[in-house]
């Protein structure tokens, strides 16, 4: 993807596989422990987008990160 990226990282913990774990809210369905929106929101951030508009273009992004914390992931050089 070009040197913008911060490669050979790992984003989020595996899950435990085992039924009835932390993560697993029934029937194998497991909960992931990074969301789309925070994703989203690191690359909006180096498209351009001003963190003020976060709440607008990502509604939901304050549920996983508060949005005055820097980078949401880190994965893109700033």
């Amino acid at each position: 993807m070009g040197g913008s990226v911060n490669g050979g990282q790992i984003y989020g913990q595996y899950p435990s596989l085992v039924l009835g774990s932390e993560q697993e809210v029934g029937g194998g369905v497991l909960i992931p422990t990074i969301s789309a929106d925070e994703y989203f929101a690191e690359l909006a951030l180096w498209m351009g987008l001003p963190i003020s508009d976060f709440e607008y273009v990502l509604p939901n992004l304050n549920n996983f990160y508060y949005i005055n914390n820097g980078q949401p992931l880190g994965f893109m050089n700033s």
